[in-house]
């Protein structure tokens, strides 16, 4: 028996520009530094201490899966790979473990989201793909990694991470998914939904929830505030750079269209986060949080 797999493709956006300002080796040492930064958050999630934990939880991830992460420059590719597990389980329970994985990695996929923007300002947009991926070493091969890919590039447009077409029309998962939000995890939904037809983990909803539920333990709070005013401050920070991107290109009153329309298209990127952010946001129902935390620009 096998549970579902999992591919993930995860780009940094804005890379390019980042790292060709890069003209120093105290600047070079210190985007590395970063980058490695990443490499140990992940470790830190796979380490033994997390793994035995697990193994004392109702639900055993390891037992499931072999988890690999690997960084290519600006990507990062992950990979959850089902074992086969001598186990006989109907396949209600079989998609709920497989459900309850995808909500792992978006838990786990937080503090990655973090690190990005509070270091380097830097978003990040991906693809999720359920078909076959073997990632070993420095190589990633496989189905999943070319459709988790195509996803990111192609698909998801906006910073988000998007699943498949055949993640989204599995019913029964997306319905199990669901269930485990609401009620292992009393939170409405894992998913954010536009209305375009394509599903997203919706991890600044996850942010929001915690904080409702979090109302008598003002330390946990403490992430959570931080991690909400750094999500702001870096969209803010881009909505005002290609702002002024526009407006020196508008003043030169040059006859370049194609600058013109890419720097629109990298604006509405920003916009659909603003909008994205604020509409989490008023979730919090308290009027000073929401005042706190709101774009308004």
């Amino acid at each position: 028996m096998k549970l579902e797999q999992w591919t993930l493709f995860i780009d940094m956006l804005g890379y390019g520009k980042i790292n060709g300002k890069i003209t120093s080796e105290s600047e070079a040492l210190d985007f590395i530094n970063f980058m490695k930064s990443n490499v140990t958050i992940f470790n830190n999630q796979d380490s033994e201490d997390r793994k035995k934990k697990y193994k004392e939880s109702d639900f055993d991830l390891y037992k499931y899966y072999d988890i690999k992460v690997l960084f290519v420059s600006d990507s990062l590719i992950i990979t959850y790979l089902p074992k086969e597990v001598n186990e006989e389980i109907n396949e209600n329970l079989r998609i709920l473990h497989s459900a309850n994985t995808l909500f792992i990695i978006l838990q786990r996929l937080q503090t990655y989201i973090y690190n990005c923007m509070k270091e380097k300002r830097i978003l990040v947009r991906g693809g999720i793909s359920n078909k076959f991926s073997v990632v070993e070493d420095h190589f990633a091969v496989g189905a999943g990694i070319i459709e988790a890919y195509q996803l990111e590039s192609k698909k998801a447009i906006y910073p988000r991470i998007i699943l498949s077409e055949s993640i989204c029309q599995n019913t029964k998962l997306i319905e199990a998914l669901q269930l485990i939000t609401s009620i292992i995890y009393n939170w409405p939904s894992a998913l954010g939904d536009d209305g375009d037809g394509i599903l997203y983990l919706d991890y600044l909803g996850y942010m929001i929830s915690i904080a409702l539920q979090s109302r008598l333990n003002p330390n946990i709070l403490i992430p959570i505030d931080e991690f909400l005013i750094v999500h702001k401050e870096t969209i803010e920070y881009h909505l005002e750079l290609q702002s002024q991107e526009l407006k020196k290109l508008k003043s030169k009153k040059l006859d370049n269209q194609d600058t013109l329309k890419n720097l629109q298209g990298i604006l509405e990127k920003y916009n659909w986060m603003k909008d994205y952010h604020n509409s989490r946001i008023k979730e919090l129902e308290n009027p000073k949080l929401v005042e706190r935390f709101y774009i308004k620009k």
